[in-house]
């Protein structure tokens, strides 16, 4: 697959079946210009409530797959024997005592809505 973007073509090869997932990474890029746009409109003053309504919206749903993405990886850390320690580390300045908490949490719960977006499952 091709795409075109600001006079540059980016060449994207995909395994049979996982179209769905570069779709959903596109939609999640959209949702990241739109709040680089609404971060100019706040620099630049003057924004009317409905653009803050608008940058609050898409802020919210970005937020929302971010955390998606976090869960995801940290759930994926514990499935392949991850350690606290290691887990720590990558959670900048979280202690192992809370990572462990953390962690131990989100397994006991099913995946989120936005943990399955960021698996593709």
């Amino acid at each position: 697959m091709d795409l075109l973007q600001a006079g540059r073509l980016l060449r994207i090869r995909l395994q049979d079946g996982h179209e769905n997932g570069l779709v959903a990474v596109l939609s999640g890029r959209s949702l990241v210009g739109a709040v680089l746009h609404g971060l100019a409109q706040l620099r630049a003053g003057g924004t009317s409530t409905e653009d803050l309504a608008t940058t609050i919206v898409v802020t919210t749903g970005l937020l929302n797959r971010l955390e998606g993405v976090r869960d995801a990886a940290v759930r994926q850390h514990a499935a392949q024997g991850g350690s606290y320690g290691a887990l720590a580390s990558s959670m900048d300045g979280v202690t192992r005592a809370t990572a462990q908490y953390r962690r131990d949490a989100l397994v006991k719960k099913d995946p989120s809505a936005m943990e399955q977006w960021a698996t593709g499952s």
